[in-house]
């Protein structure tokens, strides 16, 4: 694994280092994302087809040393408050600094030997509905109109899940909003929508990264033409947003840069 030394960690904005004066030594410790290689097969021939591959998982490991030399319950009773500290939640660094990783809790922090004030403990967490370490703060752009474009960058190494959200300025049936990079273009069209005018239209991913398409709260995935891209990608570097709606919107579009 890569080794960082930095001198913090917080779990949903919950130092490490507050939980008590003894911890000494804080590290992030990471491994490289895992991935699945999906196959199918040739038709007619042997061998197997390379449909792709998806990053499915990332693993850190947050390594940390009590410095309390003789009071054995003592030094328990810190590795408990570590334990309690951890969460499921976002997970940011300053090895990272302006980047966050959502994770859950794979192992908690154990001691060998409780003996041993020279110990390294370690919590693990592991990454899955978003295995990528990502911008704290996103970027964001907005604009106006029937039809309309706008620019936004991004940072990071990958292409990244836009978050998109129009209101209506009058009765909404259909729209088209389409995202391009240099990575490609992306597009969302739908159609047979009975928005309202001040009601919102969303394009966005839930907490599992799940894609959601919601007309003022109403699932509207059925909505969705065929040749909508699978997910609206915005990134990395500047993209073009454009839109063309059957009444004027307003458009909101915003984007984590998304890192390796």
């Amino acid at each position: 694994m890569r080794e960082m030394r930095r001198e913090d960690i917080w779990i949903n904005n919950r130092s490490l280092r507050d939980v008590d004066a003894r911890i000494i030594n804080v590290k992030l410790l990471e491994d490289r994302a895992e991935r699945e290689t999906i196959f199918g097969d040739w038709p007619g021939r042997p061998g197997r087809l390379l449909l792709g591959a998806r990053r499915v998982s990332k693993t850190v490991r947050i390594e940390f040393g009590i410095r309390e030399l003789y009071d054995l319950a003592a030094r328990e009773a810190v590795l408990e408050a570590v334990n309690a500290w951890a969460a499921d939640g976002v997970l940011t660094a300053s090895a990272r600094p302006g980047r966050m990783l959502e994770g859950v809790v794979k192992a908690w922090a154990a001691a060998e030997d409780i003996r041993d004030y020279n110990a390294a403990y370690q919590l693990e967490f592991e990454t899955t509905a978003v295995p990528y370490w990502q911008d704290e703060l996103p970027a964001t752009a907005s604009g106006s109109g029937a039809t309309g474009e706008i620019n936004l960058t991004v940072g990071g190494d990958l292409p990244t899940w836009a978050e998109i959200t129009m209101t209506a300025g009058a009765a909404l049936s259909s729209a088209t909003i389409t995202t391009a990079s240099a990575e490609g273009q992306t597009a969302t069209a739908l159609s047979g929508l009975s928005l309202a005018a001040g009601k919102v239209l969303r394009i966005y991913h839930d907490a599992a990264g799940i894609l959601r398409i919601e007309a003022d709260g109403v699932s509207a995935l059925s909505k969705r033409g065929a040749s909508s891209a699978d997910e609206p990608l915005i990134g990395p570097g500047m993209s073009q947003i454009t839109w063309a709606a059957s009444a004027n919107v307003t458009v909101n579009v915003a984007a984590r840069g998304r890192y390796r």
